[in-house]
């Protein structure tokens, strides 16, 4: 009876019209707003996947420049840019370590000092790292078009470089030379400031002054040699590439780059070697040797004149040569008494700046003087007066053809780069990473640590 009554329910009542209309309003509306709130969900994700496809697909694609028709596209830049970043802030690190006495007893002030330095020292490429982004963008752009063209001149020619060479040329990075001795690197011609020595002069008796009692004999300024590279063992060598790799990987470059830079090193170098070549630069020029008189003053110099006008240039000079100077004096003379041997005209142009000594002595006959010419050593005038003692065609020492292969090449590559075949577009110019980042404490002020007070 109970089961009867639980299966006898009341049936529904029958919507009304109003009823049945209002829930298909309802449900209508529902169905419309299910349908907006879709549509802008499937509009806000459309657009961070767009978003997505253009920051990582379409912009790293893009072409920041063209080199004869070979592109450089934006994400080959920028990991160029971010391994140049992690190499300066290496190189900023590995000044910190060296400046750094961890031994110190204050360690926060020998910290701070170590950071001072590095500042001082590193200001540049501080500024590179926290401010000048599109400079380090510029830089890197500019080289990488340069090695495009450096790849095609080299190709041209025949030019190849093996993975042998790469490794070879890193070897020598760290000195090593695969159990060998280094081969031997061109030394530079002598300094501007070389040995004077003393020419004897026939009726002429030129003493050397004495040194003051209790004092040495000061020996004569003789030119530093360059240090000699100390091979290393493998081990030795490998620890060190380790280490190297190591820090570029930790601030996140890709290190395949540091041997794709050893690779572009050799391609230069010898890309150039085969343009002085095949221009047919000279191998020989002209060397003379030649006494020289410098002043700091034109009354001086007018003074040598008429002093060599009475005797000759050669008593003059010695004379000039074999007076010391006196620090007491009211005036002291800034007179001095050089000379330069064998010499290319763009050697003695090292010295001297202006570019007008240096043309005049190169027109003088061997014994011939000079008049009193005006030029300058640095941001010094001076005046000078010169007497041409040996003039000869000599070989060019190794340093200075290699200079002159590099100048070549400069002078291929600004043609090249004056032509048609490259363009460059300004589309990187906002994309320039900023990472990895350099430490923030080699931006910000150091803080200077009071200095201890006696204890009283």
């Amino acid at each position: 009876m109970a089961k009867k009554k639980k299966d006898e329910q009341p049936e529904a009542a029958p919507l009304t019209r109003r009823e049945v209309l209002r829930e298909r309003r309802e449900t209508k509306e529902k169905r419309q707003i299910q349908m907006i709130v879709g549509g802008v969900v499937g509009v806000l994700a459309l657009i961070v996947l767009v978003g997505i496809i253009i920051e990582f697909i379409v912009v790293p694609g893009q072409t920041v420049a063209t080199v004869n028709n070979e592109e450089i596209s934006m994400r080959d830049w920028q990991e160029q840019v971010r391994y140049q970043r992690a190499q300066l802030i290496v190189s900023i690190e590995e000044q910190y370590d060296l400046f750094f006495d961890d031994e110190a007893e204050d360690v926060d002030a020998a910290e701070a000092q170590a950071i001072q330095t590095v500042q001082q020292f590193s200001q540049q490429q501080i500024s590179l790292l926290t401010s000048n982004y599109e400079l380090l963008g510029q830089f890197v752009l500019d080289r990488m078009i340069e090695n495009k063209l450096v790849l095609q001149g080299a190709a041209e020619r025949g030019i190849a470089v093996s993975e042998a060479d790469i490794d070879q040329a890193i070897g020598e990075r760290f000195n090593y030379f695969d159990g060998g001795l280094p081969t031997p690197r061109p030394t530079l011609t002598p300094s501007p400031q070389p040995t004077p020595s003393l020419t004897p002069v026939v009726g002429v008796v030129v003493e050397e002054p004495a040194p003051a009692d209790g004092e040495d004999e000061a020996p004569l300024p003789t030119n530093t040699p360059p240090p000699t590279a100390t091979p290393v063992s493998e081990a030795s060598f490998q620890e060190q590439l380790t280490e190297q790799l190591d820090s570029l990987e930790s601030e996140g470059a890709d290190t395949d780059l540091y041997r794709e830079e050893a690779e572009m090193f050799l391609y230069r170098e010898r890309l150039a070697e085969a343009l002085f070549s095949e221009q047919e630069l000279p191998t020989a020029e002209d060397h003379i040797s030649a006494f020289l008189l410098t002043f700091e003053s034109e009354e001086e110099a007018n003074n040598a004149v008429q002093a060599i006008a009475a005797t000759d240039f050669l008593t003059v000079w010695n004379t000039i040569r074999s007076t010391p100077p006196d620090p007491e004096a009211e005036n002291p003379s800034t007179a001095r008494a050089t000379e330069l041997l064998w010499r290319t005209q763009d050697q003695f142009g090292n010295q001297f700046t202006m570019g007008q000594f240096v043309p005049a002595l190169f027109e003088l006959e061997v014994g011939e003087v000079s008049e009193v010419i005006v030029d300058a050593q640095g941001n010094t005038p001076v005046w000078v007066i010169a007497q041409v003692s040996g003039r000869e065609v000599r070989e060019l020492d190794e340093f200075t053809i290699q200079q002159r292969q590099q100048e070549a090449l400069g002078a291929w590559l600004q043609e090249q780069l004056d032509s048609d075949g490259v363009q460059i577009f300004e589309n990187w110019r906002s994309r320039v990473p900023r990472q990895p980042a350099l430490d923030l404490k080699y931006v910000q002020p150091v803080q200077q640590q009071p200095a201890p007070t006696a204890a009283g």
